[in-house]
């Protein structure tokens, strides 16, 4: 769309990005997580991604590594451990409500905090869907809107939403789906 090809020219819309196209430090960073992981100190490989994702949000495979981490830890929580990470949350979610449309890349760090708390918090990965879509970062708002859809498959507004998300994308074949 003529909107899109503008922000294009711009710089505004945010590209996805190969491990290639970061900084030497965040290879470096990225390369490290092997090695955590090896000693098994799964918060800290959480929160190195999670850095680089702030810096990058672009960068696939750290969002793969990181959502597959987050997940991890958030299947395996308690109930007590679930209700202390929500009310966490909340503080990162008020926050990045309030700027998400000002600062849409400010506000995916809040998301991106609140994220590596509990992964499956609606609010959080709302507040994600809906900064990257301010951000023109499409495939960050669709991944966020997928994990609800995983979570919680019956729930129209959300259907609706990644709906119009796949429309907004030119994706035909999802908006069907």
């Amino acid at each position: 769309s003529g909107i899109e090809l503008r922000n294009m020219e711009k710089g505004l819309i945010m590209e996805k990005k190969e491990l290639r196209d970061l900084s030497t430090s965040l290879r470096q960073t990225f390369a490290k997580v092997d090695d955590v992981l090896k000693k098994n100190a799964t918060a800290y490989a959480i929160e190195l991604l999670k850095g680089i994702i702030q810096r990058e949000p672009g960068f696939i495979a750290g969002r793969e590594k990181l959502r597959e981490l987050e997940e991890e830890k958030s299947s395996n929580m308690g109930v007590l451990g679930q209700f202390l990470a929500k009310f966490k949350i909340a503080k990162f979610v008020a926050k990045g409500q309030t700027i998400k449309k000002k600062k849409p890349k400010q506000a995916m760090k809040q998301a991106e905090e609140a994220l590596a708390l509990y992964l499956f918090s609606p609010a959080a990965l709302n507040l994600l869907a809906d900064a990257a879509k301010n951000a023109d970062a499409l495939f960050i708002s669709i991944e966020a809107l997928e994990i609800l859809r995983e979570n919680s498959p019956t729930n129209e507004s959300n259907l609706r939403k990644l709906s119009g998300i796949y429309e907004d994308a030119l994706d035909w074949g999802n908006v069907l789906k």
